[in-house]
């Protein structure tokens, strides 16, 4: 080790720990939303909407029936069993030519036109073909089954608002009222990089690179572009060359490994050699993922942030979900940045000591069969212990202190909010409804 990286390293060991909120100000404050621009719809899919966009089009176009029946003049039908003559037919697609007299009807697909005359529809399961005349059984009201121009979306209303994520209800949507484009924020490119010589390649001898793999899933599962920019060795220079090489390609690029206060936290040492910025190492008062590096990497005209994660999987995973994650949500523009925050009664005691950091705790959280948030720890804790994530779908939250004993208020982020109402396999929860008494067959 060089004399300027000795003094590096007991400088940052005397280094003092922040705040999570001050850390995550730091990075909330330089991560924003990028500008917005045209996507065509077919494209926009987990794009933010930029700007409310307003129907200048009613929804539907026409008045249309609801059902397949018989259109109708309601009058006619005030008796239990009615006699009309059919005197037209019209499918979904066609004109509505043949105006309706009083004692005729037309034979009419759903969301065909209504005729001009008709103010009914009777549906087809309540009727009876008779040669050219059709039977109707029951009373008729004026507008049943009728569709209204305009009922569902009028000129001037908001179909979709400045800041919504575009998923498939709102495409379509936008779709219904014609519109070809949509002004959005483009979700963020993101490149993720894995140091340290112990990795190996495939077929190659060493500890397994999961943490690339684990983070490449998770961007894809935020539906933010994922670029794999592969593993490399504690080498400064090929370090600089894969990360400028990223700020060209990424709009925003997360490491693992390198960034603690080790001779060899390679990522750590060199960033100040990169075209920086702003860079800051910090020691976040949160356990695990403490070491955490994040810089602003220079790429004319625009800056690519940098979020430099642990190596160890659980520290990675921690640190993603604290500060990278919400980052890239924010320059995605969405509006709902953190993870679902909820508290529940520990079914088991999450203890822990007094070190004025807070600790984070991988935990299962279920939903009893009385609506309580029932909330265990997953086994043995360890920042390098990948298995305790493995039945995990939250993250307790554990202030500085001593824990919290059994039947205790646990908080925890929720990783996956789907699992807090499915049952552990392992440990049946026994809920009052099965799904096989509201949908015969499954189970």
């Amino acid at each position: 080790m060089s004399h300027t990286d000795a003094v590096s390293s007991v400088r940052l060991d005397h280094t003092p720990t922040i705040p999570l909120h001050e850390a995550c100000g730091i990075v909330m404050a330089a991560c924003v939303a990028a500008q917005p621009s045209a996507v065509l719809l077919r494209n926009a899919l987990s794009h933010v909407a930029a700007d409310d966009v307003l129907s200048s089009v009613v929804v539907p176009p026409f008045n249309n029936s609801g059902m397949d029946g018989f259109a109708v003049v309601a009058e006619d039908c005030a008796s239990s069993s009615t006699r009309l003559k059919v005197v037209a037919s019209i499918m979904a697609g066609e004109a509505a030519s043949t105006e309706l007299q009083s004692g005729q009807a037309a034979r009419i697909m759903t969301g065909a036109p209504i005729p001009p005359g008709a103010t009914a529809v009777c549906p087809v399961e309540r009727t009876e073909l008779d040669g050219d005349t059709v039977v109707l059984e029951g009373v008729v009201q004026p507008g049943d089954y009728v569709r209204l121009a305009g009922d569902d979306i009028s000129p001037g209303d908001v179909v979709v608002r400045s800041g919504s994520s575009l998923g498939p209800v709102q495409i379509a949507l936008l779709e219904s009222v014609g519109c070809s484009e949509v002004l959005t924020y483009p979700p963020p490119r993101v490149g993720v990089l894995t140091t340290g010589d112990e990795l190996m390649g495939a077929g190659e001898a060493g500890i397994r690179d999961s943490n690339r793999s684990m983070l490449l899933a998770a961007l894809a599962r935020e539906q933010f572009p994922a670029v794999d920019l592969g593993i490399v060795g504690d080498d400064a220079d090929e370090i600089i060359r894969r990360l400028g090489e990223a700020t060209e390609r990424c709009d925003a690029v997360i490491t693992t490994g390198g960034v603690s206060v080790g001779d060899r936290d390679v990522v750590r040492l060199t960033i100040d050699r990169l075209p920086t910025v702003t860079s800051q190492w910090m020691r976040v008062a949160i356990k695990p993922a403490k070491p955490f590096l994040f810089a602003l990497l220079d790429a004319a005209p625009r800056t690519v942030p940098l979020f430099g994660l642990p190596g160890n999987p659980v520290s990675a995973l921690v640190s993603f979900e604290l500060f990278a994650r919400p980052a890239l949500r924010r320059m995605a523009g969405r509006r709902f940045l953190w993870r679902p925050l909820t508290a529940g009664i520990a079914t088991e005691d999450f203890r822990r000591p007094l070190d004025g950091k807070t600790h984070f705790v991988t935990a299962v959280a279920r939903m009893s069969k009385d609506q309580t948030v029932e909330i265990r720890p997953c086994g043995r804790q360890g920042s390098h212990r990948l298995s305790s994530l493995g039945d995990a779908n939250a993250l307790a939250v554990l202030p500085d202190g001593s824990g919290v004993p059994t039947g205790g208020r646990v908080s925890v982020f929720l990783l996956d909010a789907d699992a807090l109402f499915t049952g552990d396999p392992l440990e049946p929860m026994g809920f009052d409804v099965p799904i096989s008494d509201l949908i015969p067959g499954c189970e």
